[in-house]
């Protein structure tokens, strides 16, 4: 007997429907943007990455872990 809640296959096959619609979305949207408004978005990512403070500026601990680390054995102690 299958243990899943009755709703699961559907809520599956909606979520696969969705994915792909999105996936159409986004395929549009790339093969409609222009070469000058992706020149455009592009020159504002590099602007942000260029207005972060300089990697000295930036504590040790946070350039070497992310604390994904810490967060996972945190969470293994309050399963114990």
């Amino acid at each position: 007997m299958d243990s899943r809640p009755k709703f699961a296959a559907a809520w599956y096959a909606q979520r696969v429907a969705a994915s792909a619609a999105v996936s159409a979305v986004e395929d549009a949207e790339l093969r409609a943007l222009t070469d000058a408004e992706a020149l455009r978005r592009s020159e504002a990512l590099l602007s942000l990455a260029a207005s972060t403070p300089n990697q000295r500026e930036i504590p040790e601990y946070r350039r070497t872990t992310s604390g994904l680390v810490e967060q996972q054995a945190l969470f293994a102690r309050t399963r114990r």
